[in-house]
């Protein structure tokens, strides 16, 4: 009877202590209130950059409780709003489920490519330089029934809400619609 209330002890005590470690307070988020995960990254990189962002404080927790819902499998990647996340398991399951959070990009007074491709590299994911390069190919650009000299004629000025990993052939083909 002695060794029962020892292993009952035992298994309540880990079982509080895993309680404590998934649901108590111990994400961060800090002044940023979102976290981007870029495409082609990893599991591992996620925690790390977690970790170095000071969002969790170690990754012992996230490491179980992410393989146990097998996230190091099925990374997605995007722009996550981490406010709400106050918990690992919250952040584990925001993660895991792979439902971002929309950009707003707001087009008005663009005259140039390059302004446009500033402004789209601000707001998403796509690389400046790899969006100027499209822009300035009339054969990139053919696709789209439209070349260097019409490109900027054609786009309408609006806000529009975006994936922050969406592609920039999409970006431009939501833009001209």
């Amino acid at each position: 009877m002695k060794r029962f209330r020892i292993v009952l002890f035992l298994l309540l005590t880990v079982t509080l202590i895993g309680t404590w470690g998934f649901f108590s307070p111990v994400v961060n988020p800090g002044p940023q209130k979102h976290f981007y995960i870029h495409t082609g990254s990893g599991w591992t990189a996620v925690r790390d950059s977690l970790i170095s962002q000071h969002i969790i404080s170690n990754g012992f927790w996230f490491s179980i409780l992410s393989k146990a819902a097998r996230y190091d499998n099925r990374v997605f990647p995007g722009r996550y709003d981490i406010s709400e996340a106050n918990n690992i398991f919250r952040l584990a399951r925001k993660l895991r489920s792979g439902i971002q959070d929309p950009v707003r990009l707001t087009i008005t007074k663009i005259r140039t490519r390059s302004d446009l491709a500033g402004k789209i590299a601000r707001k998403l994911e796509n690389d400046s330089t790899d969006i100027l390069r499209f822009l300035n190919s009339n054969d990139s650009l053919a696709s789209l029934e439209s070349d260097t000299g019409t490109i900027m004629a054609i786009i309408i000025p609006n806000t529009y809400l975006f994936q922050w990993n969406t592609d920039f052939r999409n970006v431009l083909k939501r833009l001209l619609s």
